[in-house]
Formats: C-alpha cells, sequence, structure tokens
C-alpha cells in the first residue's frame, strides 16, 4: 500500500488531469471543487482506517465465484460476479487471511446492518462480497461503508453474514417458481411513488402488483 502523502500525491494528479478535460468554466469548475473534496475525504478515512497493507482496488471475482443461496441446499449454487471497490488483506492471497472490503458511496445510501439487509435487502451486494471472500478463503473480515461525509464508517462483520444473507433464501424460492416483483404504489405523472424497489418502465396497477406479491409470498402483503 502506498504512503499516504504519494496517495494524495497521485490523487492530486488525477484530478488535475480530469480537470483539462473539462470546459473552463464556473459550472465545471464548482463541479470539480465538490469532487476533489469527496475524493479527498474518502481517501483521508482510508488512511484512518486500520486494515491489511496489501491492496486491490476495483477487484472483480473471480468467474467462476459462486454463491449458495440455500446453506442447506448446495444444489442452490449460482454465479456471482461484481467489483469491490476496495479490497484490504494482510496477506498476499485470500487463504487464511483477515480482510476488509470497502465500498464507497458518494450519494444516498441505505443502512449497512444485518437487520436491513435480511429484512430489506439493503446493500445486499456487499455482504454478497464478503461470503464471496470467504468462499475463496478469508479466514474473517468486514465489509465497510465510506461515505465523504463526517459520518463514521458502518460495517458488518463475517459472523453476521447468516442473518444478514437470509434473504437469499427468498430468492431461491423466487428463482425456483419463477414468481417475483416489486409492490409499488400507483404513479401517474403528477407523482412518484419511489421507494427501495426497482421499477418498471411501464407503470403497473397496484393491485395487480397487489395480486402478484400475493402469488409469489402466499400470506397478506407486510408493509413493514
Amino acid at each position: 500500500m502506498p504512503s499516504g502523502a504519494a496517495a494524495r500525491a497521485q490523487l492530486d494528479a488525477s484530478l488535475a488531469e480530469l480537470r483539462k478535460a473539462w470546459p473552463d468554466d464556473a459550472y465545471w469548475e464548482s463541479f470539480h471543487m465538490e469532487l476533489a473534496e469527496a475524493c479527498h475525504a474518502l481517501l483521508g478515512k482510508i488512511f484512518a482506517h486500520d486494515a491489511g497493507g496489501f491492496v486491490a482496488t476495483e477487484y472483480s471475482l473471480p468467474r467462476d465465484t459462486r454463491l449458495q443461496l440455500d446453506p442447506a441446499d448446495e444444489d442452490s449454487r449460482i454465479c456471482v460476479s461484481g467489483r469491490m471497490d476496495l479490497l484490504r488483506l494482510d496477506k498476499p492471497d485470500f487463504h487464511g487471511a483477515s480482510a476488509d472490503i470497502i465500498d464507497f458511496k458518494t450519494g444516498r445510501a441505505g443502512t449497512l446492518s444485518a437487520a436491513a439487509m435480511s429484512k430489506k435487502g439493503e446493500l445486499l451486494q456487499l455482504g454478497i462480497y464478503l461470503e464471496a471472500a470467504r468462499t475463496l478463503g478469508v479466514a474473517n473480515g468486514r465489509v465497510w461503508l465510506f461515505k465523504p461525509d463526517s459520518s463514521e464508517p458502518a460495517c458488518i462483520g463475517m459472523e453476521e453474514l447468516p442473518e444478514a444473507l437470509a434473504g437469499l433464501r427468498q430468492i431461491k424460492r423466487y428463482l425456483e417458481g419463477g414468481r417475483y416483483g416489486a409492490l409499488t404504489e400507483d404513479r401517474s405523472e403528477y407523482s412518484f411513488g419511489g421507494g427501495g424497489w426497482p421499477i418498471a418502465c411501464a407503470p403497473i396497477p397496484h393491485a395487480v402488483l397487489k395480486a402478484k406479491h400475493g402469488v409469489t409470498f402466499g400470506k397478506a402483503v407486510s408493509h413493514e
């Protein structure tokens, strides 16, 4: 891992090169200043964080990485892919290592906790990254959410994965049954229901979604 001074110098050089590619006006100058502030804040948190010195950025999971959706069903393994923003290990390979997986969020983000991940699917990909690291041989580890603001980084540990990934069994049921979907309120050109689910391009009436939701879950709709 480079020194803090070397990393800051490289960041400044990269930001300067990026600025040259943008128009020389007040709008882009303001945007560049905001970007530089966020980058330096995140870099400061990286070097304030006590973790291993072997570092990889934009680390892609190996192509054959598989995730078991149901711990009791070995046949529920599926291939997964993704890239970790920052991976820090205390040794040069996964086997027996301690890992810290860091995800950067500069905009709105959900709550990183095992409970929120299990009940709402918030930031589920971060739990999947940690589980993938475990299957690759990591002995212990944590996954972190870093924001450029003054908030303290949040994390979940490997010991919390059983709770955090409990919702994967629900995804298994979706894949087996072929029935799944979001439950969103009706929308119009004057209002937007929003929510944590992906929204279909063509609005679907709430009554239809409610019926589909009932078929999928086989129980009364919960608004918790």
